[in-house]
């Protein structure tokens, strides 16, 4: 993968230089850096709002007003950013998805605007994430307020997975499990099919494509991209059904996300 994103930075540097004469030397890196600092005051101030007001909101509605919370901050911290030209958002497919009843969204991780572009769209998720991030500072106020599920325990993450779905949630998780480590997708845990299987609610595969290395598992959040914007776009891939035998599920799953984005470079 890292010889393939060489090639992607080394690309997006020969087309980066007739934008940078037509919008100035110093145009991507103060746009770049202006895109950091909203960012970051965005995420600390959700944060901070979500500890803040928990205590005055009811139980029984601090799931749903903290996922709409979330999903609108999104959606305007996105904007911000188009409007700085640094991020393009290309996410209207997800628009076809239905409201009134639960699905699990199975999305391809290039990187670490994903789950933030999906949330931006839709104002029902709950997203599985890391244990490491619902214990920070930036994000785990509002996560906890959402009801996002923590991965640390299986047992813990499957039974808390039903739960936000019986809810009427969509339930976000990435099946590769992080970011991807190869091209076109590293290898499928079995996490997400075992819940689709206790559960019975069907996977909706979401295609993610970018045109930048940009927040990959070797790119810092820090450094500036080859070019800006960032363009990320989302498909609406195949719908699969919940199936009692899980390893073939998941081997039938990995093959359809590397036929729909490109074969894998190490195969």
């Amino acid at each position: 993968m890292q010889g393939s994103l060489e090639k992607s930075v080394e690309g997006g540097r020969q087309q980066a230089r007739p934008a940078a004469g037509r919008s100035g030397r110093w145009s991507d890196p103060i746009r770049f850096a202006l895109g950091l600092v909203v960012t970051a005051l965005a995420f600390l101030g959700w944060s901070l709002i979500a500890l803040v007001f928990k205590p005055a909101i009811a139980p029984a509605r601090r799931v749903r007003f903290g996922q709409r919370a979330i999903s609108r901050s999104f959606s305007l911290l996105f904007r911000q950013l188009e409007r700085l030209d640094v991020v393009t958002l290309d996410v209207s497919a997800l628009d076809r998805l239905p409201d009134d009843a639960p699905l699990i969204l199975v999305p391809n991780h290039p990187s670490l605007l994903d789950a933030p572009a999906i949330i931006s769209r839709l104002p029902r998720v709950c997203c599985i994430m890391k244990h490491e991030l619902l214990n920070n500072a930036f994000t785990g106020n509002g996560a906890r307020l959402a009801g996002y599920v923590d991965n640390g325990s299986l047992t813990g993450m499957v039974r808390r997975s039903i739960a936000a779905l019986e809810g009427g949630s969509h339930l976000l998780v990435f099946p590769e499990g992080t970011r991807s480590d190869a091209e076109p997708v590293g290898d499928f845990t079995r996490a997400y099919a075992l819940i689709a299987r206790k559960s019975g609610i069907p996977m909706q595969t979401l295609l993610i494509d970018m045109n930048s290395p940009y927040g990959t598992k070797c790119w810092p959040l820090a450094r500036r991209p080859p070019i800006l914007p960032i363009h990320l776009r989302i498909r609406l891939g195949r719908c699969f059904e919940a199936a009692d035998d899980i390893d073939s599920l998941v081997v039938e799953m990995q093959n359809y996300f590397e036929s729909e984005l490109g074969r894998r470079a190490d195969r």
